[in-house]
């Protein structure tokens, strides 16, 4: 396996882009771990061109994969493990920080004694997966993400805009939408396709939507923009956070991180039923990598995340809503999650249904009302905490093994299982704050 990319071609494309933005002095190699939390080491450009000229690998710790949200380490890990970096030079973008780029990187394990591998990568998991999508089905697909954020004061913690939510334009004339108005400005000029701007569903939300792209170019580019929301509004004295629950006594406030899955091929309309089907048979346990702290669970409900397992055409009391033929919205994923699993296990799952042409045996719940009740009570219940959820997807985990990978999934399962334990002893303000800071 080649373990560094083209070195004149990376090179070329480096000076290709400092030549365009001639403020770039440095390059912040990133990944995201299993933890969702966003990593990165810095390099100077120029440190960057020598290491590629002279063949040199990019170097990431040795627990690249292996700390959770709270930066404690896994205890199995072995003292000899490394990781190299594999930037993608196409994901390079300048940050708002004008003398800084950002890149996103795979990860290569170089495992004590064995042979080197990119079996623990979750990009790699993501570029397996549509492999397969296309090679053995004739599938594309397309992702676009829905950013839901909500604005606090730094020092205090608590909510600095009250913009008046549910599309009101008075929550547009906020003091704090200029500073949005910043992020999209920027985001815009790094080639990021905004599709609208607009106030979510309570006050102090706001939510920027962002057009569909190929599966991992859609993710670089959500992290890139969560990335940049936040330093704006860092650089005002500001903190914007996508964590799903800000407040924990504020039972309405919840954030979301839904993403758009569409389906594309001339076979598409065929297997639409068997790919919702395969997804709908592992929810529960898709909740383990698309909903991964306890807090993620105090979005259980309608209108949110929904409560069992169910779709419906144009329904957002649902786990997934269908907008039309061969595209669904997912509800139950909020921005604590490593997109690039989220989305990878979401379209493995799917897969897997069109591989067992299993059969679509949930009702179409568009007609279902609040007034009705949750649909808990009718259907599947969703996991009510992350050690269910995490169970779910040990018991389902052979289903999405064969287009996840085995190895992913098994080391995936041992960290959230440690960071599920540390959290455990946390207070809930001291976890509320943690993940404020870093989502």
């Amino acid at each position: 396996m080649a373990t560094l990319p083209d070195s004149v071609g990376s090179r070329e494309v480096i000076l290709s882009f400092t030549r365009e933005h001639g403020a770039v002095q440095f390059i912040r190699l990133q990944w995201q771990d299993y933890s969702g939390v966003l990593r990165g080491t810095v390099l100077l450009v120029d440190r960057v061109l020598e290491l590629l000229l002279k063949g040199i690998p990019f170097k990431s710790p040795p627990y690249a994969l292996e700390c959770v949200v709270d930066n404690s380490i896994l205890t199995t890990l072995s003292q000899h493990n490394r990781y190299s970096l594999l930037p993608d030079w196409s994901s390079l973008r300048q940050s708002v920080a004008a003398d800084t780029a950002t890149v996103m990187c795979g990860l290569e394990h170089l495992p004590p004694g064995l042979a080197a591998n990119n079996d623990r990568c979750p990009r790699h998991a993501l570029e397996r997966v549509m492999a397969q999508a296309h090679s053995l089905f004739g599938l594309d697909l397309l992702i676009g993400f829905e950013v839901e954020f909500v604005i606090l004061n730094e020092a205090s913690r608590q909510g600095y805009c009250q913009a008046l939510g549910h599309h009101a334009v008075a929550g547009l004339r906020d003091p704090a939408y200029k500073h949005i108005k910043e992020c999209v400005k920027h985001l815009t000029a790094q080639g990021v396709a905004i599709h609208n701007i607009h106030t979510e569903g309570v006050r102090g939300q706001y939510e920027i939507t962002l057009g569909p792209l190929p599966p991992m170019q859609a993710v670089d580019q959500v992290l890139f923009v969560q990335d940049c929301i936040k330093e704006v509004f860092a650089s005002h004295g500001y903190q914007a956070t996508m964590s799903p629950k800000p407040f924990g006594g504020d039972l309405e406030l919840a954030t979301g991180q839904h993403f758009h899955i569409s389906v594309h091929g001339k076979n598409a309309t065929s297997i639409e039923e068997s790919f919702l089907a395969g997804i709908l048979n592992v929810l529960p346990g898709l909740c383990g990598i698309c909903m991964p702290r306890q807090i993620s669970y105090l979005r259980l409900g309608q209108y949110l995340a929904g409560d069992a397992v169910g779709w419906g055409t144009e329904s957002r009391l649902v786990p997934v809503r269908k907008i039309q033929s061969c595209h669904w919205e997912m509800r139950c994923v909020d921005a604590t999650a490593n997109m690039y699993l989220a989305v990878a296990s979401v379209i493995a799952a799917g897969l897997r249904g069109v591989n067992d042409q299993h059969p679509l045996t949930w009702p179409d719940l568009a007609t279902h009302k609040v007034a009705d009740g949750p649909l808990g009570s009718l259907h599947e219940k969703l996991p009510e905490g992350i050690l269910e959820a995490l169970g779910s997807l040990e018991g389902t985990e052979y289903r999405l093994a064969p287009f996840l990978g085995r190895g992913i999934l098994n080391h995936y399962l041992e960290v959230r299982q440690f960071e599920a334990e540390q959290m455990e002893d946390m207070e809930l303000t001291e976890q509320l704050d943690l993940l404020n800071d870093i989502f």
